[in-house]
């Protein structure tokens, strides 16, 4: 036998194909090791299991127990398209040996493995698998594509891109496929907001990924570095404000007081001997506006003294009071009768 190969070809564990993992890369890989192996054609169906020629003795009507083939032809290479029946024994055992040292408990996925040849065994988990990664491979395009940044949530914007780039290899793993162009479209829909409107505008004309993604990390950073500075002390900037705001409200409260009060008038009358006016602004008998009664006076009007009423000119100031309050952002209250 001419051309043996007594390698067998193995993927690392989390290569493997396990019935979950997209079926398209593996079956790429496989194909192309048997390709280069020149065994491509024991996948496919193409090189035939050849036909076993039987003798029977001259006038027998039956074939003897015992099969006698015919003169075996002389070796060809592996890769020869019209191997002997022992070649193609030997070079479908090796194929199917490699199915299944790369297929994770490959008897769960295809009956009667050891029944079967290389080729029937491969077109059965073609015809199951591949046709589901058809639909996967629609739920991966609208994972990739679906996917949407939330500022000032629990993920950074470094975060967010690398699952991005996770979600587009997965996307791409089941066969679809995204030019940079289409990338940098699919960054810029997922980076919905008012926040990023007017910097996307300004990266309108990068078409490289890599790109676009490190302009849009490095103009982020510096908003959110800006914004970080702002509330870094909200607590302290917002006592400030109450503090403020109290004293100014003390301070217009002291105005009004002091603006209301009426200093007491101490002047004593020598006409009527009351306080708070002089003879001369007196309306008793014998002051200088005697007999001329306010409209206010609610006393006697006689030409005496009199005891029983206040004969006062003096205008009792009406009490002022002022209630005032205010609402500070800390929630305290001031208020003054």
């Amino acid at each position: 036998m001419s051309g043996v190969i007594n390698t067998i070809w193995e993927l690392p564990t989390d290569e493997k194909f396990d019935g979950i993992r997209p079926f398209a890369p593996f079956k790429i890989k496989l194909e192309s090791v048997a390709g280069q192996w020149g065994l491509k054609g024991y996948l496919s169906g193409a090189i035939l299991k050849p036909q076993i020629i039987i003798t029977t003795p001259e006038g027998a009507v039956e074939p003897t127990a015992i099969p006698i083939p015919s003169t075996p032809p002389p070796a060809t290479l592996s890769y020869s398209t019209n191997p002997s029946l022992e070649e193609w024994q030997y070079h479908d055992e090796k194929v199917k040996s490699t199915i299944s040292m790369n297929v994770e408990d490959l008897h769960s996925m295809v009956d009667d493995v050891g029944e079967k040849s290389a080729a029937d065994i491969w077109k059965q988990l073609s015809d199951t698998y591949i046709h589901r990664d058809e639909m996967r491979k629609n739920f991966a395009d609208s994972a990739f594509k679906g996917l949407r940044f939330v500022a000032n949530g629990s993920q950074t914007l470094a975060e967010f891109f690398k699952e991005l780039k996770v979600k587009r290899k997965e996307a791409m793993d089941f066969g679809n496929r995204y030019s940079d162009e289409d990338f940098c479209a699919t960054i810029v829909n997922s980076l919905p907001g008012l926040e990023f409107d007017m910097m996307l505008q300004a990266f309108a004309s990068i078409k490289v990924p890599a790109d676009l993604i490190q302009q849009i990390e490095l103009y982020y950073s510096r908003v959110e570095g800006r914004a970080t500075k702002v509330a870094a002390k909200p607590q302290q900037l917002l006592q400030a404000d109450s503090n403020s705001t109290m004293q100014a409200l003390q301070a217009r409260i002291a105005q009004l007081e002091a603006g209301g009060k009426k200093k007491k008038d101490e002047r004593s009358c020598t006409n009527c001997k009351k306080k708070g006016h002089v003879k001369e602004d007196c309306f008793r008998p014998g002051g200088g506006k005697a007999g001329q009664w306010p409209d206010w006076w609610q006393g006697k009007r006689d030409n005496g003294n009199n005891g029983g009423a206040s004969s006062s000119l003096a205008v009792s100031s009406l009490s002022q009071h002022y209630a005032l309050s205010a609402r500070s952002s800390c929630d305290s209250v001031v208020r003054r009768p």
